[in-house]
């Protein structure tokens, strides 16, 4: 378990919940967490080399990119208030349960191991699997036609025994 805090969040100070995160390094990708004040990656990882990061909870969420050109860090922030949504569970890897160790849970498939920030269970055969959930924002036009306002990340989810 790595723990660390990258400097230029000052705009995370806003964020102070506890939340997941999702970071980009040009080296590798990580899943973790935000407990309000730093991150917990499985593995170590350099703030230098980091080009994008997500972080993420069911209230809001928060996306910085890095500008190679401008060398400078651009944000989006998604905190959308609406209550025209929708849901969807989407499966992010399953197969063979490697274990939890009080933080993340590693799970292999083909040779690739993910750690995730969620407690995960296995069935019988050592099998799990997890999701994530995305949620879709909505709204209407002058002509009551159906127009797509917005995604973004919510949480993740055990995929539960029986779907793996």
């Amino acid at each position: 378990m790595f723990k660390i805090k990258f400097d230029f969040l000052n705009s995370l100070e806003n964020f102070s919940e506890n939340a997941f995160s999702f970071a980009v390094f040009t080296d590798q990708t990580l899943i973790g967490n935000w407990d309000g004040e730093q991150f917990t990656f499985y593995k170590e990882c350099k703030e230098e080399n980091l080009r994008e990061l997500t972080v993420f909870n069911e209230n809001k969420q928060y996306k910085f990119f890095y500008s190679l050109s401008g060398k400078k860090w651009l944000s989006d922030i998604t905190d959308n208030t609406s209550d025209k949504f929708f849901e969807n569970d989407v499966f992010v890897k399953g197969k063979n349960f490697m274990g939890y160790d009080g933080n993340f849970s590693l799970i292999e498939e083909d040779g690739t191991v993910l750690a995730l920030p969620i407690k995960l269970t296995a069935n019988k055969d050592q099998k799990t699997s997890a999701k994530i959930r995305i949620r879709d924002y909505y709204d209407f036009d002058e002509n009551n036609s159906l127009i797509h306002t917005g995604t973004r990340l919510v949480k993740f989810i055990s995929g539960g025994e029986n779907n793996v």
